[in-house]
């Protein structure tokens, strides 16, 4: 039997209005962040990983905030392509 590869979560997929999108965005961008978080030698304890689900109209953002950097994922209102935010604190 062969088995199937996972499939790439697709963030550009609109979430707005559909709950179970909405969850597996923020899921996925929360694996993702603390990917991020372990490739830049985070420990856990030196960050805050967090999500707001924002209303039933918006993806909400998730963040990853740390002393030093700020990442947010989110899906701009306005349709860009990209809906990732990076500061350095």
């Amino acid at each position: 039997m062969m088995s199937k590869k996972p499939q790439a979560f697709d963030f550009r997929k609109p979430v707005a209005h559909d709950a179970y999108a909405k969850e597996a965005f923020h899921r996925n961008a929360r694996r993702r962040l603390k990917q991020l978080a372990d490739a830049l030698g985070l420990p856990p304890d030196a960050y805050d990983l967090r999500s707001n689900r924002g209303g039933v109209a918006v993806s909400g953002e998730i963040t990853l905030h740390a002393d030093r950097v700020y990442v947010q994922a989110s899906q701009p209102a306005t349709g860009h392509d990209t809906g990732v935010l990076f500061r350095l604190c």
